[in-house]
This record gives C-alpha cells, sequence and structure tokens, in this order.
C-alpha cells in the first residue's frame, strides 16, 4: 500500500509538472495585428525601385516627401514641388489603409484637388518599426505600355 501511495504521489507531481509547462503563459503574437502597429507614424521615402532597378528621384524634393498612417487607418502624404529652388507643399493625398495578411491595400479618396476612389493594393516586402517597404505590380510606372513592379522603401 506504501509503495501504491508513493507510485500515485510521483504520477500527479509529474503530470502537475508537465501540464506547468512556461510555454503556455506565451501568448502568440497576431502578425496582422503587429503589422497595423508597426505601419503607425510618419514615413518618409528613402528609395524607389523599377523592376529590380533603382529609380531616381524626379527631383530633391521627392525625396523628402512624407506619408503618415494614422491610428484611425487614414493616410496623409505630403507631396513638394521645386518652385524657385525650394521644395514647397503641393497638393496632398489621402484616405485610408487597411493591412490584410501581407498587403497593404490604400484607398485614394483625394489626390491634390481631385476627389477620387482609387484603391491600389501593394505586397508588405518589409515593415518593421522603423522601415517599411511595399511593392505593386499592377501599375505602369514607366508608361511603356505593360505592368511595373515598382517597389517603394520607407524610414520613420
Amino acid at each position: 500500500m506504501k509503495k501504491t501511495s508513493y507510485l500515485f504521489a510521483l504520477l500527479v507531481f509529474s503530470l502537475v509538472t508537465i501540464s506547468c509547462n512556461n510555454d503556455d503563459d506565451t501568448t502568440k503574437s497576431d502578425p496582422e495585428v503587429d503589422n497595423t502597429t508597426k505601419i503607425i507614424g510618419l514615413w518618409e521615402i528613402d528609395k524607389q525601385f523599377l523592376n529590380g532597378d533603382i529609380l531616381p528621384f524626379t527631383d530633391e524634393c521627392q525625396a523628402i516627401e512624407t506619408t503618415e498612417f494614422k491610428a484611425d487607418e487614414s493616410f496623409f502624404s505630403v507631396e513638394l514641388d521645386p518652385i524657385d529652388g525650394e521644395c514647397v507643399d503641393a497638393e496632398p493625398s489621402k484616405g485610408t489603409w487597411s493591412i490584410s495578411n501581407s498587403e497593404l491595400t490604400l484607398n485614394f479618396t483625394q489626390t491634390g484637388s481631385l476627389i477620387q476612389n482609387d484603391t491600389y493594393v501593394f505586397e508588405i516586402l518589409d515593415l518593421t518599426s522603423s522601415s517599411l517597404k511595399i511593392k505593386i505590380t499592377s501599375l505602369d510606372v514607366d508608361d511603356d505600355g505593360n505592368n511595373d513592379e515598382y517597389e517603394i522603401q520607407y524610414v520613420k
């Protein structure tokens, strides 16, 4: 009987020890929630690529344009034009954004003074708290009649 009680106590102790693993205490993060949190903030364009090659900026002003992704899922892009040697605010673009899986969807409600409802879906290639790289393949960026692979890299 003493042996049976000892074995029973050992069995209960083993079960308690095994079931109380620290892995149970960790919560798995949802990548979509993480991306939604990481994208919020003010981003400055760093580089752009066309079909795998670096695409030079059209002017020094384009190199300092910014896009802000807000927590309410709206965005605001500041566009700049070179006038008399200075970068001057042009008419901004704005709209709403959403992230699903590895896709960033931008719904443009206004570009400059034009009210529009254009939607663009970008593949998120990289998103950290300080860098964002997205790609779209449904635009003809260079006006050659074919859709291009256009990538934009931002930094915070």
